[in-house]
């Protein structure tokens, strides 16, 4: 018997492995395409920042919304880096305007990953996260801890805000606090950021570089940092 449901689960995961795979593909395959009509002019561009920033401008409405849709996606497709999103749109719109954008586009990532979970559960998560990654954050049920260390998680960067967002589908915090949290967190990651992306469109080679590496090493301490935080809140709990 035990045999049998080991097979049953290792079938079960196999299957949520290769959903992961192919959602992950279509995710990479549609957020180049979004972000390809801002990505690639980059290279023809590189020598003279003004002019990209200009062909950009000359879109409008269209660059603006292929961004918030590329920052959308970024964060629904769990796998594709936030941070080069920003840097990106930095460098497209400047500080203020890439900040303005990107937040939009993860507020309203945030609001249909945590409603798409609702409707669907567990089996929607699976297609981006294995189920022992949702277990780890078992401790955010606690509504005591869970404000603050979801605010906490989402203000450094190098920690797993996407997978945060998927999980708050399960807790019984309500939408627009949820959004306010993440959104408030997220905000000070993604002016750092475009600052970067902005300081590159300008030539100021030097300002981005230490900007790009201090974001790369809070990032390292952002990521050991989560892994200290779920191994001491899940072996308290135990």
């Amino acid at each position: 018997m035990t045999n049998y449901n080991q097979k049953i689960e290792s079938k079960d995961e196999l299957k949520a492995k290769r959903k992961r795979r192919i959602v992950s593909i279509l995710g990479l395959l549609i957020f180049f395409i979004l972000s390809a009509a801002i990505a690639l002019p980059f290279i023809k561009f590189f020598k003279e920042p003004e002019m990209f920033q200009e062909w950009v401008a000359g879109f409008g409405m269209w660059g603006w919304l292929v961004c918030i849709g590329a920052m959308v996606l970024q964060i629904i497709v769990a796998i594709i880096p936030g941070g080069a999103m920003e840097i990106g749109a930095g460098y497209a719109f400047g500080t203020v305007e890439a900040t303005i954008l990107c937040t939009i586009g993860s507020i309203i990532g945030c609001a249909i990953v945590f409603w798409l979970v609702k409707a669907f559960g567990i089996k929607f998560v699976e297609a981006f996260f294995p189920i022992e990654k949702i277990q780890n954050l078992k401790f955010l049920q606690n509504e005591k801890k869970r404000d603050v260390l979801a605010f906490v998680i989402f203000l450094i960067p190098g920690m797993p805000k996407d997978l945060i967002s998927y999980f708050m589908g399960f807790t019984n915090i309500k939408l627009s606090r949820w959004l306010l949290i993440s959104t408030v967190a997220r905000i000070p990651a993604i002016i750092v950021s475009a600052m970067g992306g902005q300081a590159l469109g300008k030539g100021q080679y030097l300002v981005a570089a230490i900007v790009l590496v201090v974001i790369v090493a809070i990032s390292v301490v952002g990521t050991l940092g989560y892994k200290i935080l779920c191994n001491y809140h899940n072996k308290k709990e135990e």
